[in-house]
C-alpha cells in the first residue's frame, strides 16, 4: 500500500515541527535576552569601576594625607576622620567586588542556557530520525 503524502498531512508535520521546536526558541530567546542583559550590565559595571575607582585614588590620596597630618599633628578628630575614610573605602571595595559577582552569575546562567539548548537540539535531532 502506498501512502500518499498530500498538503494535509504536510501541514501536520509542520505543525508537528513546529511544536517540537518551540523549546529550542524559547531557549534561544532567553539566551539572547540575556545577552542583551550582560552588554548592558556590562556597560554599568565599567561605568561603576571607573566611578568607583576614581573616588578610590581621592579616598586613598586624602587617607595618606590624614596620616602625614596624623604623624605631626596627632589629634582625636583626625585619627576619626581616617577612620571614617577607611570604612568608605572597604565599602568602595565591596561595591566593586559585586559588580564582578553579578556579571559573573549572568554568564553563568547563560551558560547553562546554551548547554540546555543544546542539548534540546540533541534530542530533537533523535526523535527527527525516529519518526
Amino acid at each position: 500500500m502506498q501512502h500518499k503524502y498530500n498538503n494535509k498531512k504536510r501541514g501536520e508535520d509542520n505543525l508537528l515541527s513546529t511544536f517540537l521546536r518551540l523549546p529550542v526558541r524559547n531557549l534561544e530567546t532567553r539566551i539572547n535576552e540575556l545577552e542583551k542583559d550582560i552588554r548592558c550590565r556590562q556597560k554599568i559595571k565599567d561605568d561603576i569601576l571607573t566611578n568607583l575607582g576614581s573616588r578610590r585614588l581621592q579616598l586613598e590620596d586624602k587617607i595618606w594625607h590624614m596620616r602625614y597630618i596624623g604623624l605631626t599633628n596627632p589629634r582625636l578628630d583626625n585619627l576619626g576622620v581616617l577612620g571614617q575614610l577607611i570604612m568608605i573605602e572597604k565599602q568602595i571595595s565591596n561595591e566593586i567586588t559585586s559588580c564582578f559577582k553579578d556579571v559573573i552569575e549572568l554568564k553563568e546562567k547563560l551558560n547553562q542556557f546554551r548547554e540546555e539548548l543544546e542539548s534540546t537540539r540533541q534530542k530533537l535531532k533523535l526523535m527527527d530520525f525516529k519518526v
